[in-house]
Order: C-alpha cells, then structure tokens, then sequence
C-alpha cells in the first residue's frame, strides 16, 4: 500500500503537458495521501529508531561492567558492632595527617554526634581539610547549633538535595551512602548512622544492631572517586590529592559497588550470585521489600537446593508499615523453601549477603527504594578472615531469632493480613510513579 502511495506521488510531481484539470485533481489526491504516507513513514521511523536505541541501551547496559573493578591486595576489618566502628572512626580521625572525607546520610545531635563533632572541628583547627556531606532529609536532626560549630571549625560542610515541598518528588532522591576517608588510606563502609541508637554504651539494650567494614589498599582509591562524584553535585570542588593505588602484600581481592537512582550495581551483583550460589544465602536487611527479580532468585535457589535464609527485624521496627509490607513477602518464599528469622531482642539494621564465598555489606537495604530513588555503597569482597566473622555474627544472630514456619504464618490474624495488603499497596504505588517519573 505505502509503495503504490508513493508512486501516486511521484506522478503527481511531474506536470502533464496540454492538461489543465489533471495537475489540480491529482495535486488534490495526492497531497492527503502524501501527507499521509509522510506522517506514517515519520512515525514508523521514530518509533524503529527509539526501539533501536532502547535494544543498544539495555544491550550496553548488559554487556557494560561494574564501575568499580575487582581490585587485589587490600585489607579489610569486619566491625560487628557499630560501637567498635564509632571508635575506629574517631581514632582514625584524630590520627589525619592530610584531609577527611565523610559522607553520612542519619545524623541527629546526641553523644555520638558530639564526639564525631568535637573530633572534626579540633582536626579541622589543627589544619586538616575535613569535607562532611550530609543527606538534606537525614540530617533534619542535626541542630543548628552544631552545624555552626562546624562551619566556625572550618569544615567544609554541605548538604545533598536541601528539601524543599514544591520540588515533589525530586525529593525522594536521598543520598544514603555511609562513608568515611582519612588520608586516602583508610576508609569505612557501614550501614550506621551518627545517632545514639546505635551506640549499645548510649542506648543500652534497646540499641540498634549494625556492622562496618574497615579497608585499607587499592579500593580506598574507588571511595575517594565516589565521594567526589557526591561532593560536585552540590556545587563543591575537592582539592585533596587522589589516593595511591598501593597493592598490600598478602591482601584480598575486594570491589566497591555504587547504587545511584535507576541503576544500582549493588542489586545486580547480589542477585548474579543469588543465582550462582550452591551451598548457603544468608541475607540480613531491616526493610526486606526486595524487587520481583530477587524474590524470584532466592524461591529459585532454595527449590535447587540452597540454603537460603533471611534474617529481618521482629515486631520491633522503626518503620512499621515497612515491616507490614515485607511480612506480606513471607507466605510465597515459605512455600518455596526459603527460611525466615525475625530477630527478637531489638532492632538489627544490618545490611549484609553471605553467598558461598562471597559477601556484601554497606549502607544498601536491598530494596526497591534502593532501586528507585537513593545513592548507596556497599563492598563486596571474599577475604577469609572477614567471611568467617560475617558467619558468626549470622550464626549468633539467628540464635536470637524466631523462626517462621508456613503453618503457623497462615493462621495469621485478619486484621494483619489487612495490614499487609495495604502496605503492599502502598509500596507499588510508590514504585509505579518512581517509574514513570523516570520514563518522562
């Protein structure tokens, strides 16, 4: 049909000598069906080239690797209390010779906000370049009072995405990353923030359990990088030197993985070894509201085998509806094989996956939040040392948990179920703008 249309007009193109009548009627027929036929090739054309960019697009997207390489020769520390980080962080601080670099995303004033500030502003006065980035939501907390101490010190202070009502939901996008630099030759990675409720010497048993890992070597230079990248999009510059890619003797092979909105590394490599794994999964996150790929992951492996288990806060949480949703998760992974432990004595907000030989852990829930809106960093690696003390938290840990059997989850009352659907539908209601949002 287009091809007939087309001949239609190119005769009408060419004047007919000794014809009058014939120019005007076929100008008058062929003009719509020209017009026509543009406007259909036009449209066909758009349409085959946007299907085209989207099939190189995903195709770059799978072929294209981490951003982080895997690096060789660094050595790494497993904190399995945040109290042990805070110490290690502070002692690291006071000992800078050259620059600190914080990025945190929960901070509120309290004890552990003012030994961190107490620490800052005496190495910024004795001359250290001490830059702190600070999520604009997280921080809501953070007095006034002390963010002058800080600016009086001398620290470079800055805060990521300021809130602001009209902005909707541009304010969603947080920046949820946990890192600490010192010197570009150490850095930390932890899921805890700067508030006493993680500090078990501050809040007593009602602390919040989290972990850290601690890293010195290659890698380091991978954080300073990212932490950059952070720092610019607030309009800063960063004039610290860039640390020495320096291999440690007798180090571990250890990779940075970065999450930022629409693209999340972390996801991709947990669920590649979620679908390799052939012994053990064990997964502990405080908001378990993974996306449908890694639910089918984890019902996939533990139907072939593996052992896969979830250890998830209890009825103590500080999101309840966040736990509501993720409880409307367990019938289907239950019936599947999939173990799950609610901790009981508190609240864990650890974030790690201990997958055969390989671990991850950071500020990253694993969740569709993660997915859609936040900045995140996790370090995956498979040092020996690290792994074994990685399985002995979990070990520990689930001893205090309460497992959930399918009998017993399915005679849950009404007004729970009740609970759980409507937290479900909340959670995709969010996730469906998240992502047409991103569409326009």
């Amino acid at each position: 049909m287009w091809k007939h249309s087309s001949s239609v007009t190119r005769s009408a193109a060419s004047p007919v000598a000794g014809a009058v009548d014939w120019p005007v009627t076929s100008c008058a027929i062929s003009l719509p069906v020209a017009c026509a036929y543009r406007t259909r090739t036009r449209t066909l054309s758009s349409k085959k080239s946007a299907t085209r960019r989207r099939k190189r697009y995903f195709s770059l997207r799978r072929k294209r690797g981490f951003r982080f390489p895997l690096r060789e020769g660094n050595r790494l520390q497993f904190s399995a209390d945040a109290d042990d980080w805070f110490d290690a962080a502070l002692a690291s601080i006071d000992a800078a010779q050259c620059y600190i670099l914080f990025e945190i995303y929960l901070i509120s004033d309290g004890e552990i906000t003012a030994r961190f500030t107490r620490a800052l502003c005496t190495a910024a006065e004795r001359g250290i370049a001490v830059h702190v980035l600070i999520d604009d939501y997280g921080g809501r907390g953070l007095g006034e009072t002390t963010r002058r101490h800080l600016r009086t010190a001398g620290v470079q202070l800055r805060f990521y995405n300021p809130f602001r009502h009209w902005r909707w939901l541009a304010n969603l996008r947080r920046d949820h990353r946990k890192l600490l630099l010192v010197d570009g030759e150490l850095a930390f990675v932890t899921g805890a923030g700067l508030t006493d409720d993680f500090s078990r010497r501050v809040s007593g048993e009602d602390w919040w359990r989290d972990t850290a890992l601690c890293i010195s070597g290659p890698v380091v230079t991978d954080c300073y990088q990212l932490f950059a990248e952070s720092w610019r999009t607030t309009g800063g510059t960063l004039a610290v030197p860039l640390p020495a890619d320096d291999v440690l003797t007798g180090g571990s092979v250890a990779q940075l993985l970065s999450a930022r909105p629409g693209y999340n590394e972390i996801a991709r490599a947990l669920i590649r070894h979620v679908r390799r794994a052939r012994q053990r999964i064990w997964l502990t996150t405080p908001y378990f509201v993974p996306t449908r790929k890694l639910q089918r992951a984890l019902k996939h492996a533990a139907r072939r085998g593996v052992e896969v288990r979830l250890l998830l806060p209890g009825d103590d949480n500080d999101h309840p509806w966040v736990s509501y949703a993720a409880r409307g998760r367990y019938q289907r992974l239950l019936h599947h094989g999939v173990r799950i432990f609610e901790f009981q004595p508190g609240f864990t907000h650890a974030k790690m996956a201990l997958i055969d030989d390989w671990a991850t852990a950071g500020s990253s829930n694993f969740d569709r939040w993660d997915q859609r809106w936040n900045l995140d960093a996790n370090l995956a690696f498979s040092d020996g040392t690290c792994l074994g003390r990685m399985r002995d938290w979990f070990e520990e840990n689930f001893a205090r948990c309460e497992e959930i059997s399918l009998s017993a989850w399915q005679r849950r009352p009404w007004h729970r179920r009740l609970k759980e659907w409507l937290a479900r539908l909340l959670i995709n209601l969010l996730e469906r703008i998240g992502r047409n949002r991103k569409r326009r």
